[in-house]
């Protein structure tokens, strides 16, 4: 019985290891799975900045330009034809901000973050709250820690024994650049 002991105390902890690996496979897979959808998303709202660059109200206040246009269309039409154009693609980048805003959500600490966590990670989705340059940059690294994911997944399951640290060396050796300084963004966080 004394020799056994030992025996189950491996086969537990090996037990434990391997659904905790199942877990982690399972995450990862995820989301590499949800990464075309976020790319789209953020490629869309990065088009549609761009095409709009000066035309739109961006940052404090956004909102309420936002509503004060929607009126001036709805009601001086005169006026408002000159801001139609305007009023849609703020409309649509709204749209494209609240479909990646859950997926990106989702993503985050795999659902076991904080709701101080969860409410940082979405102020961090590309919207009007943030400048033309900031929503153009965050698309930008939304976009490449998509990609990453996928490709992070990819290497990991060439030996699903070690998957969660080869993820984890595969993102440390190919970190998400920000396009407004050319450094990885950890590197940016910490010098904040």
């Amino acid at each position: 019985v004394q020799q056994a002991i030992p025996a189950i105390n491996t086969l537990s902890a090996n037990a434990a290891g391997n659904e905790a690996n199942k877990q982690f496979i399972t995450q990862i897979g995820q989301r590499a799975s949800d990464a075309p959808n976020i790319i789209k998303f953020a490629g869309t709202v990065s088009d549609l900045v761009n095409a709009n660059k000066g035309k739109l109200t961006w940052g404090p206040g956004a909102e309420l330009s936002q509503e004060i246009k929607k009126g001036l269309v709805n009601f001086a039409p005169g006026l408002g034809d000159v801001l139609k154009g305007q009023v849609a693609a703020t409309d649509a980048i709204q749209k494209m901000t609240s479909s990646l805003a859950p997926v990106l959500a989702r993503q985050l600490g795999g659902g076991q973050g904080s709701d101080a966590q969860l409410a940082n990670g979405l102020m961090s989705v590309p919207s009007l709250h943030n400048s033309e340059a900031g929503a153009v940059a965050l698309s930008d690294m939304i976009i490449q820690s998509a990609k990453k994911d996928v490709e992070a997944h990819n290497y990991a399951m060439q030996d699903p024994v070690n998957a969660r640290k080869l993820y984890q060396q595969y993102l440390n050796d190919h970190p998400v650049i920000n396009p407004l300084t050319s450094n990885p963004i950890m590197l940016d966080i910490g010098k904040q």
